[in-house]
């Protein structure tokens, strides 16, 4: 499918006021929006930009992000549809978050499905890129990660840390 077919006539035409962007569901691919979401916010200083997670997991990858505003969690269509009410545009950076998104009555704009033989973060990266018109430098391709280790997050009062072999 052709990517230009996703862009959002309000980002084209106007600044959203408020925008919702919607992650993924698991902690890795809610780390590959980071970059993406950090080049939303340098291309709409002006917008409030919030995040929604599908779970309690994938919210903590972006807690104390600066290009965030906040953070809600939506696990069901019901829940995204009253969230969503209360902004300008929602755009989805994962293809599987979307059906999460039929009860939505504001513009919504979704990535296409991902194509196995690019990373998902590019893709992801791409994809934002394109909504706003900027082009994609390396600095863009930072993941953005903030680490809370303000409260234990195992029994013993150590963090928890996580490691993807794969990266």
């Amino acid at each position: 499918m052709n990517q230009q077919a996703h862009l959002p006539a309000a980002l084209q035409v106007c600044v959203p006021s408020r925008l919702l962007v919607v992650s993924a569901g698991h902690v890795g691919n809610s780390i590959f929006c980071t970059p993406a979401i950090r080049l939303l916010r340098d291309a709409l200083p002006a917008t409030t930009i919030d995040v929604v997670a599908l779970n309690a997991a994938s919210a903590e990858v972006f807690q104390g992000n600066d290009a965030i505003s906040s953070v809600h969690i939506a696990g069901s269509s019901w829940r995204m549809a009253r969230l969503a009410a209360r902004y300008d545009e929602v755009i989805c950076l994962h293809p599987k978050s979307a059906s999460l998104l039929a009860r939505v009555a504001v513009p919504v704009t979704v990535i296409p499905p991902f194509d196995s033989h690019r990373h998902h973060a590019e893709q992801i990266l791409a994809f934002a890129s394109t909504l706003v018109g900027r082009s994609i430098d390396e600095e863009n391709r930072r993941y953005h990660l903030i680490p809370a280790v303000s409260r234990p997050l195992n029994m013993r009062g150590y963090p928890r840390i996580g490691i993807h072999l794969g990266c």
